[in-house]
């Protein structure tokens, strides 16, 4: 995916990543957590703060959805 997310770049096209906390709200398990909680805790902050770091790091907007609300826990975002 990141040459995709390069290759955008470069062409001023800027790629959206749409319910980006999913792995941590909805489908808690993926591959993705362990390898966002060690990055979370080598930075010392929240997993979700670590995804859309990774996001904002290179060029990618996050659209997050309206129906849940992110608070800081170990749990990541919160469906309210």
């Amino acid at each position: 995916m990141l040459p995709l997310i390069e290759l955008s770049n470069a062409n001023g096209i800027v790629t959206e990543a749409y319910s980006a906390l999913t792995p941590l709200t909805r489908l808690p398990g993926g591959k993705a957590v362990p390898v966002a909680e060690r990055v979370a805790r080598r930075l010392g902050v929240e997993v979700g703060q670590a995804i859309l770091d990774w996001l904002k790091t290179k060029g990618v907007v996050a659209v997050t959805c309206v129906s849940c609300t992110y608070q800081p826990n170990p749990q990541g975002c919160t469906v309210g």
